[in-house]
Formats: C-alpha cells, sequence, structure tokens
C-alpha cells in the first residue's frame, strides 16, 4: 500500500486539516523499518504512506475527539497494478462501533455500476440499446458496445454517465484481456475525460492500464481512436500525439516560432550569466536528425556548464541559478530531489540540466535520470547546430553525445523510448 492522498472535509465540503483532527496514527507494517515517528511525520505532512508487501495492509487514524467528516478521499498510487485502488476499503468507528464501511469493489456496487451505466446509454441512445436487454453471458460486451456508440455519436457529454466508474468496472486491469475495438474507444474518451479543459495529459496516468495498453501497436490504435473522437469534443485541435512524458497536440510543431524564441532568450540570458547552454537530448535529437523539434516531443532540453567539480557544488549552482531565472520573471518546477529543473516564461517550457567536472570526464544525466561520467571531448569545447533554420550551442560531438545517450541506433525515431512500462515489443 502506497497512499498518495488521505483528505478529510468537513460538512460544509472544506478540507479539514489533519494535524486539527489526529490523535494518533498506526500502520500495519512501514516499508523500510523506519520508526513510527516517520510514518506520524508523513501523515501530518501529506507524504506518501508506503507498507511492507503484505496481504491486506492497514492504516488506522484516531481522532482528537469527535468530528463530523462528510467526504473522505484516499487513493493508492498508480501503476500497473490497478487492483490496489480496486480494493481499498474504509471504516469508520466511534469506540468500537462500526459507523460505516465502504468497499470500493465489491458484488453490490459493481452491480449498481453497471445498472447506471446501463441507465445512462439508454437515456442517450433509447431503449433498444439497453445492454439488459441481453444474456448474461454478453451483457459486459453489450454494455462496452454501449459505452462506445455513445462516444462515437458525440453525446458522450449529454447524458449522467459517470466515464470515472464506467473505467473502474470495466476490466482494463487484467492482464489477460485482450482489448476489441469498442475499448479503443472507451480508452481513447477516458483520455479526454482526464484532460479536462486542457491539450495535455501525463503518460504516467495511464499507467493503471499499462496491462492492457501492453505493445506499441495497441497504444499506437488508441491514440488513432483518439484523433478520430476527438473533433467530436473539441474544436481547433491539432492531432494528438503520445511521447514518454506526456499527450499532447504536438505544442512543439504547433507553436515553433514561439518555443524557438523562448529558447533564445534562455540562452541569452546564460550567457549573460557567463555560462554555457548547450542543446542536448531530444531536443539535439531533433536538430541533428531532422533539423526540427520531434513531433512527439514535448519540452526544450538545455544543458548548462557552470565549470562544478562536485554533485554537491551543481546542485548549489542549481538552485541559486533556478532563483536567478526566478527573479528575472520566470516560473520554475523542480522534480523532488532532481538537480534539473524547469523553467518558463511566455508559455514557452525549458528544462535545464547541470553538470559537473570529474578529472578528465564530465558527470552528465543520463539513461533514467541517473548521472554518469563521459568523455569530456563529446561536450566541450562547444559546437554548433541547426534547428529550424537558427543556430544554436551544441555539444562539440553532437553525434557522439546521441550515441552515447540514446545508443548506437539513435538515428532511429522510437516515441517508446523509455517508455514509463515495460512494452511486449
Amino acid at each position: 500500500m502506497n497512499l498518495g492522498a488521505i483528505r478529510f472535509f468537513s460538512k460544509d465540503a472544506k478540507e479539514i486539516k489533519r494535524p486539527d483532527l489526529t490523535a494518533h496514527v498506526e500502520a500495519s507494517s512501514i516499508y523500510g523499518d523506519k520508526p513510527k515517528e516517520h510514518l506520524t511525520a508523513c501523515f501530518l505532512g501529506g507524504s506518501q504512506i508506503h507498507t511492507k508487501k503484505e496481504i491486506a495492509p492497514s492504516l488506522t487514524v484516531s481522532f482528537k475527539s469527535p468530528a463530523h467528516v462528510s467526504k473522505l478521499v484516499v487513493a493508492n498510487r498508480g501503476s500497473e497494478w490497478g487492483v490496489r485502488s480496486m480494493f481499498l476499503c474504509v471504516e469508520a468507528y466511534a469506540g468500537e462501533k462500526l459507523l460505516c464501511r465502504w468497499e470500493n469493489n465489491n458484488a453490490e456496487r459493481r452491480k449498481q455500476c453497471f445498472v447506471n451505466l446501463a441507465e445512462g446509454i439508454t437515456q442517450i441512445l433509447g431503449k433498444d440499446h439497453d445492454p439488459r436487454h441481453t444474456s448474461p453471458e454478453t451483457v459486459n460486451l453489450q454494455l462496452r458496445k454501449g459505452l462506445a456508440e455513445v462516444i462515437s455519436s458525440g453525446k458522450a457529454r449529454q447524458g449522467n454517465i459517470d466515464w470515472a466508474q464506467a473505467i473502474a468496472v470495466l476490466d482494463f486491469y487484467n492482464s489477460d484481456y485482450q482489448l476489441q475495438d469498442e475499448d479503443l474507444t472507451i480508452i481513447a474518451h477516458y483520455i479526454l475525460y482526464l484532460m479536462g479543459d486542457t491539450s495535455i495529459l501525463g503518460t504516467s496516468q495511464l499507467a493503471p492500464f499499462s496491462r492492457v495498453l501492453r505493445s506499441k501497436d495497441v497504444i499506437r490504435k488508441v491514440m488513432q481512436r483518439l484523433n478520430e473522437i476527438a473533433p467530436q469534443y473539441r474544436t481547433n485541435e491539432q492531432n494528438f500525439i503520445i511521447s514518454k512524458h506526456q499527450i499532447n497536440n504536438s505544442v512543439l510543431h504547433s507553436r515553433r516560432e514561439l518555443f524557438l524564441n523562448g529558447l533564445d532568450q534562455v540562452i541569452q540570458q546564460l550567457r549573460e550569466w557567463n555560462l554555457r547552454g548547450l542543446l542536448c537530448y531530444g531536443s539535439l535529437l531533433g536538430a541533428v536528425r531532422e533539423n526540427d523539434f520531434i513531433a512527439h516531443d514535448d519540452d526544450v532540453d538545455v544543458l548548462y556548464v557552470d565549470h562544478s567539480t562536485t554533485r554537491a557544488e551543481a546542485e548549489r549552482g542549481s538552485h541559486a541559478l533556478e532563483q536567478r531565472f526566478r527573479a528575472a520573471g520566470y516560473s520554475s518546477w523542480r522534480p523532488s530531489g532532481s538537480l534539473n529543473f524547469n523553467v518558463s516564461k511566455d508559455g514557452v517550457s525549458v528544462d535545464l540540466f547541470p553538470c559537473w567536472f570529474e578529472g578528465d570526464q564530465i558527470q552528465v544525466m543520463m539513461e533514467k535520470f541517473q548521472y554518469r561520467p563521459i568523455q569530456t571531448n563529446l561536450v566541450l569545447p562547444p559546437g554548433e547546430v541547426e534547428l529550424c533554420g537558427r543556430k544554436y550551442p551544441a555539444p562539440a560531438d553532437p553525434a557522439g553525445f546521441l550515441a552515447e545517450r540514446y545508443g548506437e541506433n539513435w538515428k532511429k525515431p522510437d516515441q517508446f523510448y523509455e517508455w514509463p512500462w515495460q512494452l511486449e515489443d
């Protein structure tokens, strides 16, 4: 169990702060055999609560005094093991008396979900499409076909269908299940549902479906279906593409000039601070291979050289540089515990990666966000590449740098490189 969210809400729908409620927290186990104080600190601070691998792990929270809680949100982490969330159970007690019990997945609730979905389909398509008017053996198939027909008709937002509920009761977590044509439509629409009013979705949010989205071919089919149905629910959208990071509408191509201008500004800003900024990773790959941004890429990558000689020095410099960009009017974001950070301004996002010297080598972020040493002459003195007709500073040996990072097949486009979950092909 790895609980990423536990939120309490009062009767007026306001979130209750955990320290105001909690007297005691206890778990069936703590991952890494950490002390109980660690568990309490994680709970009160809103950090993830991670138990050992065990049957029916549990977390017990005792209140200081009785409290009116109208709503409780509990979320287990997203992963290929979607069943982790399916079988969450919450019980509330007053002393020894059980007040209520909620099981995320039981027979009665699944039955009611099917009824709700069937009624939603019938409301939109008519009684002739009620999946309950079929044999028990085919009711699940007819339900899926009904949902897919609602989506394809462009009427998915007209009725009372709870699309999150639909995903919850359909068997997309089963590694033995083979996706059918109607399933492609349902998952494609669910991507739009998760996007909300935006045009971006983190690819990791699809990880709970990794057992059925287990091949490049299946993922391509889902994306094709997404682009087929999207015009019925959105206007002025370019084709959606998927990368290891996110699904978007090819933002680097649709807003090419904006991103090039933003990249120019970041490179110039680094130069004014006596730092060398070099095009790297996906941006360098696109420049060398296509003289353009990679269609499925979603950000701009810049390696900067500040002549640090230790990781600690590079880390201090990274945080100081982030603050300088903030002072210059940029917003920033840094993954937890990372040396690299992201700056954005006027809708342009640039990832900045530090490095440091180590003897005759230089430590650079490589596979799986890990640093390792490479030969300095691959990086310095700076070279130059062309991107979309503009000249940019680059590693001394762009081809050598790319081969070191992506392997000898770097010239062959692969949007599934370093995919968030294991693919069969």
